[in-house]
């Protein structure tokens, strides 16, 4: 998982990156995690929480990729998992310019629940 960071200097919705499964926050050796089986949009505009997009609606193409607006009403059935994990690695965290990091066999389980 790619660590991502919040801009001030560009638009909220520029600070809005995928989440095909899973967004998690962690500290201190605690990480809360959110599950799903869609692919929603999160960001984390302040440092204590997130806010994950579930559905967006553009009235003409926005140049990336779709070629198309997105105007469907389609009813969505949307679960989310929350984890709480006590006792995580926070070490890749803590470092700048660290790479990537990975999810605990706990989450792995959760989201083959979800699929």
């Amino acid at each position: 998982m790619s660590r991502r960071e919040t801009y001030d200097k560009i638009p909220i919705q520029g600070n809005y990156y995928p989440m095909p499964s899973l967004a998690f926050m962690q500290s201190e050796g605690q990480r809360f995690s959110v599950h799903t089986r869609q692919s929603l949009g999160v960001a984390s505009p302040k440092t204590d929480g997130f806010e994950i997009m579930l559905d967006r609606r553009l009235l003409r193409d926005d140049g990336r990729g779709l070629g198309q607006g997105v105007t469907d009403n389609h009813p969505m059935n949307i679960i989310f998992h929350l984890t709480f994990e006590s006792n995580v690695s926070v070490t890749p965290d803590l470092i700048p310019n660290a790479g990537p990091v990975s999810p605990s066999l706990f989450s792995h389980r959760v989201g083959a629940h979800l699929n």
